[in-house]
């Protein structure tokens, strides 16, 4: 028997590539009636880079440039939910 699939996790680095993935994602999704649940993580800096960043950027600045980036990639899924 196979199981009732209620939500699929689509993981991306938000490559072109991984643009099929998430197609294959929405397609699966809509065949199951299911969720889709995207996952994009940020790696997280090394303590030497970090070190390196502390000396030209205060903290404000550094949360500035990080919020964007979270902004962009939010911005990005959502075109890609948009185009689907």
């Amino acid at each position: 028997m196979i199981p009732n699939i209620n939500k699929i996790l689509y993981a991306t680095d938000l490559s072109d590539n991984s643009a099929y993935a998430f197609r294959y994602a929405i397609n699966s999704a809509l065949k199951h009636d299911a969720g889709v649940i995207i996952l994009h993580v940020f790696e997280i800096m090394s303590m030497t880079n970090r070190a390196v960043l502390d000396l030209y950027l205060d903290e404000e600045s550094r949360n500035r440039i990080f919020n964007e980036r979270v902004t962009d990639t939010i911005d990005r899924i959502r075109k890609w939910l948009k185009i689907s």
